[in-house]
């Protein structure tokens, strides 16, 4: 993909050159130098987070990330964030937190109480207990049994 994509930007480049762009290079290293440091460490965590994160743990990553760039730009740069943002940032994390709490302890009382909000029910997962009780009272029976038949043969 990156030669298809180079060879593009090339001939896009060409169509649009302007002669200022080798001055303006000169004049603005001070900027790019760093700006291309930083795209290559982010394409490396981008890559290790990929291959040592579930999809789930990535995506919250991404907002995560959002978010700091928000709070960064409204702290350094003085950009205002509308009270919108605000609140829709604030119902992520706590949807974040809500999440790990979940993964961390999968019968916790945070589940308990978003499945009691949700009007969730665990019959699916009673049936599932239920089933596998059952599963384990035939095995134990068909044992004690063969050890019966087995004794008295």
């Amino acid at each position: 993909l990156a030669p298809s994509c180079m060879m593009s930007l090339l001939v896009l480049s060409a169509m649009t050159w302007d002669d200022r762009i080798p001055e303006r290079l000169i004049n603005c290293w001070h900027y790019l130098v760093p700006n291309t440091i930083l795209a290559i460490v982010l394409n490396l965590v981008l890559a290790t987070c990929l291959t040592r994160m579930t999809a789930m743990g990535f995506l919250i990553c991404g907002v995560v990330k959002d978010i700091v760039l928000v709070t960064v730009s409204a702290v350094v740069f003085r950009e205002q964030v509308r009270y919108q943002q605000l609140y829709a940032f604030l119902a992520t994390l706590v949807g974040v937190w809500l999440w790990a709490s979940v993964q961390v302890s999968p019968n916790g009382r945070i589940r308990r109480y978003l499945q009691w909000l949700l009007w969730a029910s665990d019959t699916e997962e009673r049936a599932a207990t239920e089933r596998t009780a059952l599963v384990q009272k035939a095995r134990k029976s068909f044992v004690q049994g063969s050890l019966e038949a087995t004794e008295n043969a």
